[in-house]
């Protein structure tokens, strides 16, 4: 309350239940806030570590690497330096709450815009929630599986679409920021992993592939936290306001009679979330994740791109080797091909969440790492005969990757609505 002041508008209401932990909430509004800070500082420090590398100040950290193009052979340096540099980029997302933005933004959060320890104060921010929902501009919806059964979220839901009839609103399930942090986790002991054994062991695509193990714990949890999908569309789907519980019999009366003069009958407004309110908020959901947090996620190796693309200039490759390299490796398969795979990796997880089988569950997650792995060795051989063929080729492979990568973001399902118009 003392950091709080008076503002003429929200730009967004945050809409949550107190029965779900303040940590998940707190983890996917930082995540929602800092992901341009996290990519442009991973990426700021992957390059600024290759730099130091480049002009003899860091010393290489993995065995050269054999350089075989066309009529060209010879022996590159490994940095890794970028893999280091770009692993500093949890930083901001420590640092969330202090990261400035690029345009201020007002949010209204109950336990910050009302009162919690004046009962007067407490009770006049509650009754006047309407109030400061007519006021904002969006409804941001931070849902967890306890949010449909709490009378005042419900209170919120329809007061909101009554008094601002204009305004958006937006669900943000918070189980979709704690998959992408699982899967940051995941990629990030995985190059650590690979990191590691390039050091003090060796180098190579094998090495690398075993790094991918902690992806089977990744995906494992991807599955249960999409089944809070299932159960967010089954929850709308099946709304009851009869079901929904309150702490008190005054606050149950008090939303009771606002839905009652507002929509006319409990029937109308449970109606009203099956129907309109359903669809508004389903049209949102997507299979995958928004391309931002898909290159969040491939940043990690688009790091090993970069030192091997630095290793070539080092050694003062032929011009289009290195740039054969750039398209072939760097853009065609450590970025676009890697994040269509994200994309994929969720696409199955999401389809596969349900256990198919309960006492082999493991099985089914195993079954996804082996098409996962399959698919990334397969794009990694493709993209290598590529950009070790010819600058041709590997523009070819970069312009395969990328229109793959559009498709898997959902240029898919945009192709398939507009033939069904059609």
């Amino acid at each position: 309350w003392d950091a709080a002041f008076a503002v003429k508008e929200f730009d967004v209401f945050l809409s949550h239940t107190w029965h779900t932990k303040g940590i998940w909430k707190f983890l996917s509004l930082s995540l929602q806030i800092t992901w341009i800070h996290i990519l442009l500082w991973g990426l700021g420090a992957a390059i600024f570590c290759e730099f130091l590398f480049f002009v003899d100040v860091l010393p290489p950290l993995g065995n050269p690497r054999d350089v075989s193009f066309r009529g060209y052979e010879g022996m590159a340096p490994l940095s890794l330096w970028a893999v280091v540099g770009e692993c500093t980029c949890v930083i901001p997302f420590l640092l969330a709450p202090w990261m400035p933005l690029a345009n201020q933004r007002f949010a209204f959060l109950d336990v910050a815009s009302i009162h919690q320890v004046d009962e007067d104060m407490k009770e006049r921010g509650i009754y006047g929630l309407g109030g400061f929902l007519k006021a904002s501009k969006e409804l941001r919806i931070l849902w967890s599986p306890p949010y449909l059964t709490r009378l005042w979220c419900i209170f919120e839901l329809a007061a909101y679409r009554i008094s601002n009839p204009a305004g958006k609103i937006v669900l943000k399930p918070l189980f979709l920021e704690a998959s992408v942090l699982a899967c940051w986790l995941g990629t990030h002991a995985a190059i650590i992993l690979w990191l590691v054994m390039s050091v003090h062991l060796a180098s190579g695509n094998s090495v690398l592939f075993l790094s991918f193990v902690p992806f089977i714990a990744v995906f494992h949890s991807l599955r249960k936290n999409f089944l809070m999908k299932r159960q967010l569309l089954n929850d709308i789907r099946n709304f009851d306001l009869d079901a929904v519980e309150c702490r008190t019999n005054f606050d149950k009366a008090f939303v009771h009679a606002a839905i009652l003069e507002w929509y006319g009958g409990t029937d109308a407004f449970t109606e009203y979330v099956r129907g309109p309110l359903q669809e508004e908020l389903v049209s949102q959901q997507r299979t995958g994740v928004q391309i931002s947090y898909c290159m969040i996620l491939v940043a990690p190796y688009f790091s090993v791109g970069i030192s091997t693309f630095t290793g070539l200039l080092k050694t003062n490759a032929p011009i289009h080797i290195s740039a054969s390299y750039f398209l072939g490796g760097l853009v065609g398969f450590w970025l676009c091909w890697l994040a269509a795979m994200v994309q994929f990796a969720l696409f199955l997880c999401d389809r596969l969440a349900r256990p198919l089988v309960p006492r082999l569950d493991i099985l089914q997650t195993i079954f996804i790492f082996a098409v996962m792995a399959v698919t990334a060795f397969c794009g990694l051989q493709l993209g290598n005969r590529a950009y070790r063929n010819s600058l041709l080729t590997a523009s070819i492979w970069a312009a395969v990757s990328i229109l793959f990568l559009w498709l898997m973001n959902g240029g898919f399902c945009m192709c398939c609505r507009k033939s069904f118009r059609k």
